[in-house]
């Protein structure tokens, strides 16, 4: 897939005050999440972006290239901020799709990543048993739609609902997966 056509947007602004420490520095199988879905982008030759916060930016050094970072200065609006910078972001800079990842979502399968990169439809969200996950992927004409509409969304999910979309069943139940719901995850 050409790295200038798709724009993975990792989450990762929040203070994760309960934790302690940025959520993209949890250890999953003696590796940072970050690292894992770094790793991820690099193999499957995906561009990507760290959305983070100016405290937890410091944290990160050493794991991210700063060009890698965009920097939300408005987490006090939550998680829609950091995909509105994201995906303003990406269309300036001529991204033609938007992967939308929660840091704290675990490793995903490289397969689910290239199931979804096959689908052409301007909406579309990975199932694994019958249940919504990550990363939805977005085409541009939808991140614009997004942006259009930003005024009234509170949430990504709330969005999706309203829209047309295509449903990608995959085997991967870390799609359904954050440091929340670490019940799913048990490998």
């Amino acid at each position: 897939m050409d790295k200038n056509k798709s724009l993975v947007l990792i989450l990762g602004a929040g203070n994760a005050k309960r934790m302690g420490f940025p959520k993209g520095l949890f250890i999953f199988q003696s590796k940072e999440l970050i690292r894992w879905h770094i790793e991820m982008c690099d193999h499957l030759n995906l561009d990507y972006r760290v959305i983070l916060n100016s405290e937890n930016q410091k944290q990160y050094m050493g794991i991210i290239s700063d060009r890698k970072i965009l920097i939300n200065h408005k987490v006090d609006e939550g998680p829609i901020s950091s995909v509105k910078i994201g995906l303003e972001y990406g269309i300036t800079n001529n991204f033609f799709e938007f992967y939308i990842l929660p840091i704290d979502t675990f490793p995903l399968k490289f397969e689910t990543i290239i199931k979804l990169q096959r689908e052409k439809n301007d909406l579309t969200i990975p199932s694994f048993d019958n249940r919504l996950g990550h990363p939805p992927k977005l085409s541009q004409k939808m991140a614009i739609l997004f942006l259009s509409e930003l005024s009234h969304i509170k949430r990504l999910d709330y969005f999706f609902k309203q829209q047309e979309k295509k449903i990608c069943l995959v085997d991967d139940a870390h799609i359904l997966s954050n440091q929340n719901t670490t019940n799913v995850c048990s490998s």
